[in-house]
Order: structure tokens, then C-alpha cells, then sequence
């Protein structure tokens, strides 16, 4: 989207999303993706592996 993380966490709000999966290059190389609750803020991590496996 070409926007920063903020911009994009606005939009997101604006859109009504429930939640988002933050995926940047520190949690690629990590090997986790990041879920981040809209309403409450928080955030929880796990693994790719395990989010492959819930699919």
C-alpha cells in the first residue's frame, strides 16, 4: 500500500476491522506474523508454521 504501519493501522480502524496481522521484514526473518486485536490493542505473536498449520 505503500503507506507507513501508522497509516495503515488508521485505515484499518476507519474500515472497521476486527483484527490485523502485522507481517514486516523483523517478523519474516523471525518467522512469526503478528495479530493485533482493534478494538482492545493488543497483540499476540505465533508462528507462521503454526498459522500454516491451522489453514
Amino acid at each position: 500500500m505503500n503507506r507507513s504501519l501508522k497509516a495503515q493501522m488508521k485505515y484499518a480502524n476507519k474500515i472497521g476491522a476486527n483484527y490485523v496481522i502485522i507481517i514486516g521484514d523483523d517478523e519474516l526473518d523471525k518467522g512469526i506474523v503478528k495479530i493485533k486485536n482493534m478494538a482492545t490493542g493488543e497483540e499476540k505473536e505465533t508462528s507462521i508454521e503454526e498459522i500454516k498449520f491451522n489453514l
